[in-house]
């Protein structure tokens, strides 16, 4: 076949070639029910990007879809509960509670298990590879959030009453984050 010529209003010489259309996808809400996005981001306080890859969904479509059925956006500054998908975890206490909506967490966690003994938030720095002004900021932050000191900053370190008992949590809850890790590499 020649070139298309335009003869008037037609064209003359042209092949129409089939137009192939990718299927629409099938609607969010067929995918995921509102209670269970309610439970996901509600209750186990999961992020809309957690939920997303949870249910194969698109994160942008599942925020309008959230949206859309009333349910209220947390700012993109907060995070999700780490803790909130392992298997046999127990209920955390009021004070992990608040901590696991920590930014960074599990790192500060794991941190603060290890502080008990050392000399000096100074010496546990070094021994944890970090920064002792960026050790002081976590601890404070968990402090914080925990509503109570759980640290003493004495020579050699300790803990609080209140701090002995978050950190046996803390030891807990991260052993069954490491073996889901673990089972999954």
């Amino acid at each position: 076949m020649g070139k298309c010529r335009p003869v008037g209003l037609l064209l003359e010489g042209c092949q129409l070639l089939p137009v192939h259309t990718t299927p629409r996808p099938e609607p969010l809400s067929l995918r995921i029910t509102r209670e269970e996005l309610e439970q996901a981001y509600l209750h186990q306080r999961l992020s809309i990007p957690d939920i997303a890859d949870q249910f194969g969904l698109d994160r942008h479509r599942l925020n309008l879809l959230a949206k859309k059925w009333g349910i209220e956006i947390r700012p993109s500054s907060a995070t999700s509960n780490p803790f909130a998908l392992l298997p046999d975890a127990p209920a955390l206490s009021e004070s992990m509670a608040a901590i696991s909506n920590v930014r960074n967490c599990v790192e500060h966690l794991r941190h603060l298990v290890r502080l008990p003994g050392q000399r000096n938030l100074c010496a546990a720095a070094r021994s944890l590879g970090t920064l002792p002004t960026t050790l002081t900021h976590q601890l404070n932050a968990l402090e914080k959030a925990a509503g109570v000191q759980l640290i003493e900053r004495t020579s050699p370190l300790t803990a609080t009453p209140a701090g002995t008992a978050l950190i046996n949590e803390a030891e807990h809850l991260l052993s069954l984050l490491d073996a889901v890790e673990s089972s999954v590499t």
